[in-house]
C-alpha cells in the first residue's frame, strides 16, 4: 500500500560503527548504515541503496549492553521521517 515496505526476495545491509570510551562504563558511538530491499532479487541495484548515519551512547554493565542511538536518513525524500531515536539491549550486529 503506497510506500509501506512489504518485504522482498533480497536484502542488503551494511553497518559500520566506531566506539570510543567516554567515562568508566559509557562509550560514545558514531555509525553509518546502508541497505535496501528488492521485491525480486534480479531487481537489486547498488545504486538504489539508502544511507543513514548518527551517533549514540553505550552503557556497559556486567550482564547487558544498553544502546541509545539517534540516526538520520541521509538524502531523505518526500514525507520520509528524517531521524529516529532508538533504544536496545545487546549488540546490534
Amino acid at each position: 500500500a503506497g510506500n509501506t515496505p512489504l518485504g522482498g526476495e533480497s536484502i542488503f545491509v551494511a553497518n559500520g560503527e566506531v566506539r570510543a570510551p567516554l567515562f568508566r562504563f559509557v562509550d560514545g558511538v558514531a555509525f553509518l548504515d546502508a541497505g535496501n530491499i528488492s521485491s525480486r532479487w534480479r531487481d537489486f541495484r547498488l545504486t538504489d541503496l539508502k544511507y543513514a548515519g548518527g551517533g549514540g551512547l553505550r552503557l556497559r554493565t556486567p550482564y547487558f549492553l544498553f544502546r541509545l542511538d539517534y540516526g538520520v536518513i541521509l538524502g531523505a525524500i518526500g514525507g520520509e521521517r528524517r531521524g529516529r531515536l532508538t533504544f536496545g539491549i545487546g549488540q546490534a550486529f
